[in-house]
């Protein structure tokens, strides 16, 4: 099967097979579970090396393009630097982590919050393949209160997917994770430097948001956000509180192009884009 993974790969650096990836995925790869039991190890941003299992959505896209989501990878390859600290809630397998420990290097730290266990085993694993010791991978889910949550883990077809609420990708399993406000977090590890913080937790950004209010005000960090509508639709959420609660503290929104580079633009105006960067004004 590994052979067909590098056949599809090869296939997918021609434009006209890539634009089409979506419909091969839902009509071939997922229908025939071509890659169900498949796991490798490859090359990752050139230097970094990532373990994948290619039935997932997310690191089946990392080994046939590269990246997921490169459009926010671009973004923190421009904004961080050597010596920051930044915060990955949602850390996934580590896709950004695993960026973001290679930028800030010995002298930075990146802690990554990644709740769901078995979604964690493998951002650990791909850390430790890159003998990063300026990860610290945290157990938790971040949230507006200290306590304790029940997820929804997502099915092997797209493992990132676990919420607090139900969903569409839903496997019927559940578990219990604790939960802290990253305000008090910081506070209580001493963590007097943050400068970007990313966030995707499908749903409950807003949540993570009001736990941070204390950190984006104090310390202005960018922030890296996915705000899907979609996503937003299965909780008690719109969009519009996500904006008004960065508008109160004074953060600007921004949306991120191809190479990375930002454009300051209306909240009226989003259409169905969903990552996001908010940066405070001076």
């Amino acid at each position: 099967m590994i052979l067909i993974a590098r056949f599809f790969r090869f296939l997918f650096r021609f434009q006209f097979f890539k634009k089409r990836y979506f419909g091969i995925y839902n009509r071939i790869i997922r229908p025939l579970g071509l890659f169900k039991n498949t796991e490798l190890t490859t090359v990752y941003d050139k230097t970094l090396k990532i373990k994948l299992r290619l039935r997932d959505w997310i690191q089946q896209q990392i080994y046939f393009f590269g990246f997921y989501d490169e459009r926010g990878i671009l973004f923190i390859k421009s904004h961080l630097k050597s010596g920051d600290t930044f915060i990955d809630i949602g850390g996934n397998i580590g896709a950004y982590t695993l960026i973001a420990a290679k930028i800030v290097a010995k002298k930075g730290s990146v802690i990554a919050f990644e709740p769901v266990s078995r979604v964690r085993n493998r951002l650990m694993e791909n850390v430790q393949l890159n003998n990063f010791q300026q990860v610290l991978i945290e157990p938790l889910a971040v949230f507006d209160s200290n306590t304790e949550l029940e997820l929804h883990i997502s099915n092997e077809e797209n493992f990132g997917m676990s919420s607090i609420h139900a969903h569409d990708e839903n496997s019927g399993i559940t578990e219990k994770v604790k939960a802290i406000r990253l305000d008090d977090y910081l506070l209580n590890n001493e963590i007097r430097q943050v400068d970007l913080i990313k966030i995707d937790i499908e749903g409950a950004e807003l949540f993570a948001l009001k736990g941070m209010k204390t950190t984006l005000e104090q310390f202005k960090p960018i922030v890296l956000i996915e705000i899907s509508p979609d996503v937003l639709d299965g909780t008690q959420f719109k969009s519009e509180e996500i904006y008004a609660f960065f508008e109160a503290i004074n953060y600007t929104p921004f949306c991120v192009r191809e190479d990375g580079s930002i454009y300051e633009f209306s909240t009226n105006n989003v259409l169905a884009y969903t990552n996001f960067v908010f940066i405070a004004l001076e």
